[in-house]
Order: C-alpha cells, then sequence, then structure tokens
C-alpha cells in the first residue's frame, strides 16, 4: 500500500505541477492579452486626438474664411450705403427744404398768421434775407 500511496502521491504532484504551470501560462497569456489591450487603446486614442486636432483646425480655417467673407460683404454694403448716402445729400433741393422748415417754424410759432396779409411779404423778406445768409 505504501507504494502505491507513493505512486499516488507522485501522480498528484505531476498534475499539481501540470496545473500550476498551466496557471502561470494563463496569467502570462492573461497579462500580454492586457498589454496588447492596452497599447491598441493607447494608439486608438492617439488616433482620435490627432483626427481631433486636424479637425478643429479645419474648423478654424473654415470659419476664418466665412468671417473675411462677411467682413468683406459688411465693407461692401457700408461703401454702397455711403455712395447712397453721398448721392441722396446732392440731390436735397436745400433751399426749398430751407423754405419748408422755415413754413412749418412760422405756421407753429404763428398759427393764426393770415398768408393773404401784409405780414406774409414781411415773412418772404425774412425768408429772402434767411437765403442769403
Amino acid at each position: 500500500m505504501n507504494n502505491k500511496d507513493g505512486e499516488t502521491d507522485g501522480i498528484y504532484d505531476d498534475l499539481t505541477e501540470e496545473l500550476e504551470s498551466f496557471k502561470n501560462l494563463l496569467e502570462i497569456e492573461y497579462k500580454q492579452r492586457i498589454a496588447e489591450a492596452n497599447k491598441t487603446r493607447e494608439e486608438t486614442l492617439r488616433q482620435i486626438q490627432e483626427m481631433y486636432v486636424k479637425r478643429m483646425e479645419l474648423f478654424k480655417q473654415e470659419l476664418k474664411k466665412e468671417e473675411e467673407t462677411l467682413l468683406l460683404q459688411a465693407h461692401e454694403l457700408e461703401t454702397k450705403y455711403q455712395d447712397l448716402a453721398k448721392d441722396m445729400t446732392g440731390k436735397i433741393d436745400k433751399p426749398g427744404l430751407i423754405d419748408a422748415i422755415i413754413s412749418e417754424i412760422s405756421q407753429d410759432l404763428w398759427p393764426n398768421l393770415d398768408r393773404g396779409s401784409e405780414e406774409e411779404g414781411n415773412i418772404e423778406d425774412w425768408k429772402r434775407g434767411m437765403d442769403e445768409v
């Protein structure tokens, strides 16, 4: 029996060694796969960051182009409206405008003023004097 127990112990020892060896191999393979997964993850993150930087740069360039276009349009509109304003101020009948303003003021100051009276001549003289100034 002693012999059988020795054989059994030897078999168990061999089996234990094989299991330990298999366990060690599995641990090594597990660590390798984890390292590979980490490396792949880091590479993917790096690629994503590079793509993000490139995309942001393109976006900045697009925004700059759009800003330049809008500024050019604004400048063109400003020039157009300045030219229109100059053209319109050149077309204003200044003496007629002055007469209209004086007439409006006169009506506000003297609402009961009879236009057919002698005072009208005085107002007309006054207006002519203002035109000369």
